[in-house]
């Protein structure tokens, strides 16, 4: 059966049902065919072209917006601490806290801050006839909790995975437990004894937090702060330093260095 009589029998209804195609030159036919599923192809083609460019055109942004308000964090750091000009107070420190933090509005953050020193100090007895006798070293941890404004550089986004803060605050730093053997054992007045007792303590810091996912950052930071070394009462007095070269107290700065990761939620 030749393609004329097929289509001629045939019930369906074709842009061609209406020619005599005995008499129609078949290469029109073929012609028309091939005509049409070119142009339908051409159209195809273009389609694909204009949705190839406008892909080329969208250009990935280097910031992504963070979608929470509040974060957790856990930290380990390490601390160089002034110990004054009599070095009475503590010197190293290992450290580990923890933070709460809850954003306010574009990039300012609140947090609060609680974190324990493990530290080590350097005991001596003084008095007017020897001066300052150094008796040993021993260990003293203490506490610090503090408030802090945190201004994030890159506003409530990430820019390369990557958030800069600056943070400046203040609280209090206390004591938490001290090692008073040596000056039990030399039989040391209450009042020649060294107490860390509890004194306000500003921060500034800075820091860089990698975000990892959505929710789980590291970052590193570091912080320097500010506290007072008090000069026991017993060094004080006449008797102990005549001169009075001794001071009351003193302001000494503490260097910190923290790692940690953070929980977004």
């Amino acid at each position: 059966m030749n393609l004329c009589s097929l289509m001629k029998s045939s019930t369906l209804r074709t842009p061609y049902s209406g020619l005599n195609l005995q008499t129609y030159p078949k290469e029109k036919i073929i012609y028309s065919i091939v005509k049409v599923t070119l142009r339908v192809f051409l159209i195809a083609s273009i389609c694909c072209l204009v949705s190839n460019v406008a892909k080329a055109q969208v250009i990935p942004s280097p910031y992504k917006f963070v979608d929470t308000r509040h974060s957790g964090r856990l930290f380990y750091g390490q601390a160089t601490i002034g110990s004054g000009q009599l070095d009475i107070g503590p010197r190293t420190a290992s450290i580990i806290g923890g933070r709460y933090g809850i954003n306010v509005g574009s990039g300012l953050t609140i947090e609060i801050n609680a974190s324990r020193y493990n530290s080590t100090r350097s005991v001596y007895d003084f008095n007017a006839s020897e001066g300052r006798k150094k008796l040993g070293d021993t260990q003293l941890n203490f506490g610090v909790v503090d408030l802090r404004f945190r201004l994030n550089l890159t506003g409530h986004r990430t820019w390369r995975s990557l958030q800069p803060y600056l943070a400046v605050g203040g609280g209090a730093a206390l004591s938490l437990a001290a090692d008073q053997s040596i000056e039990e054992a030399a039989g040391m007045q209450q009042e020649k004894r060294y107490d860390f007792g509890s004194q306000f303590a500003s921060v500034i810091a800075g820091g860089l937090d990698f975000e990892l996912s959505q929710r789980i950052t590291l970052f590193t930071e570091g912080v320097f702060n500010l506290w007072k070394v008090g000069t026991p009462a017993g060094w004080l007095t006449t008797e102990t330093d005549p001169l009075g070269s001794n001071p009351k107290d003193e302001w000494v700065a503490t260097k910190n260095l923290f790692v940690g990761f953070s929980y977004r939620f």
